[in-house]
């Protein structure tokens, strides 16, 4: 026992030595599983959770009907292959190794064991981390299955809501994923970053108008309101201003102005309002082509807005590479002087 305890990870850092001493310490009453329990528990404790869970594997083939030995080897089977996958990720790849598949699914496999037998007297720790291994092996059916079985086990538990919400929104299922959001929110409305999560899923499948008030909760609860707008305006501005197919500004100066609403820092406004005023140039240029009084009328004030929103956005331009205030201040003086000569123009010929 005090080999294994002295060459562990912990202290000389050998864990296939320590491993073989444990074992052999077995070897004097290997059936009884609280001892192996204890064992395996120091291994996993000084760093070496595989080694543990070779240990109460051994056990679980002496006595495969306790449950203990299954739990154990849940906790440690995952506790594993959350290390492995985090050494694997190391060169950027998704660390999801055949090793790591292996150790989730052991982990699954013994979790379900103990699901069976203990109910709802299972620790909630244990349930989420079903969901979060299948999801992680991209079983999001299964994770979404077995969330929806251990939330009905622990209805006022909002980790596991929070676990399978996760797993709703990368299956594409996000209007759900935000029911089981809402759902937190009634058991617990401080849940962090639950409303920016909220907000940011609603804009993602277009829902802009449920998404503000979710910002704003978001905001009272402590988010930046530059971080809350920036959702908006991003969504915005990749949907309706950046495209060169499916362009649609007036929904962009819309969406914009919903961003303006919140208490942005100095440059963030700047930025909004630049482009705020670009969109309306842009809109006012297309209005004004049939040069008549009419047009000149429509887009005259159009114009005039934007020299607006350009003055107000003049230090984003400022420090922004590429691009010269004076060139747009220039522009929409032009175009301003213009629109007044066309309606003069109509004015005489009346």
């Amino acid at each position: 026992m005090l080999g294994g305890f002295l060459a562990s990870p912990a202290n000389l850092d050998n864990a296939e030595l320590a491993r073989g001493y444990y074992n052999r310490y077995l070897e004097l009453d290997p059936t009884n599983s609280q001892v192996r329990m204890t064992v395996a528990y120091d291994l996993a404790r000084q760093g070496d959770p595989l080694g543990g869970l070779e240990i109460i594997e051994a056990g679980v083939a002496v006595d495969p009907s306790n449950i203990d030995f299954h739990e154990q080897a849940g906790n440690f089977a995952f506790a594993g292959a959350e290390a492995v996958l985090r050494e694997a990720r190391v060169d950027g790849s998704d660390g999801v190794t055949p090793e790591v598949r292996e150790l989730y699914g052991k982990a699954i496999a013994s979790y379900e064991t103990v699901f069976e037998e203990k109910g709802d007297e299972m620790l909630v720790t244990q349930l989420r981390n079903v969901v979060a291994a299948q999801h992680t092996l991209g079983n999001l059916d299964e994770a979404i299955s077995f969330g929806e079985r251990a939330i009905a086990s622990h209805p006022d538990e909002p980790s596991l809501r929070d676990t399978y919400a996760r797993a709703l929104k990368d299956a594409g299922r996000i209007p759900e994923a935000v029911t089981a959001l809402v759902a937190i929110e009634e058991i617990d409305p401080d849940w962090p970053n639950l409303h920016l999560r909220m907000g940011s899923w609603l804009i993602e499948i277009g829902q802009i108008d449920e998404a503000v008030p979710a910002l704003q909760a978001a905001v009272m609860k402590g988010s930046t309101p530059d971080a809350a707008a920036n959702m908006i305006f991003n969504y915005a501005y990749t949907t309706f201003f950046a495209p060169t197919e499916g362009k649609n500004l007036p929904r962009f100066i819309e969406l914009i102005g919903l961003a303006k609403d919140f208490e942005l820092s100095g440059e963030v406004r700047q930025q909004y309002e630049f482009y705020h005023g670009y969109a309306l140039l842009t809109q006012a240029i297309t209005v004004q082509e049939a040069m008549t009084a009419e047009s000149a009328n429509r887009s005259l004030p159009m114009f005039r807005e934007a020299g607006s929103h350009f003055e107000r956005g003049k230090g984003y331009v400022d420090r922004t590479a590429g691009l010269e205030y004076q060139q747009f201040a220039t522009n929409v003086t032009d175009y301003i002087e213009i629109q007044d000569a066309v309606i003069a123009r109509a004015n005489r010929g009346r």
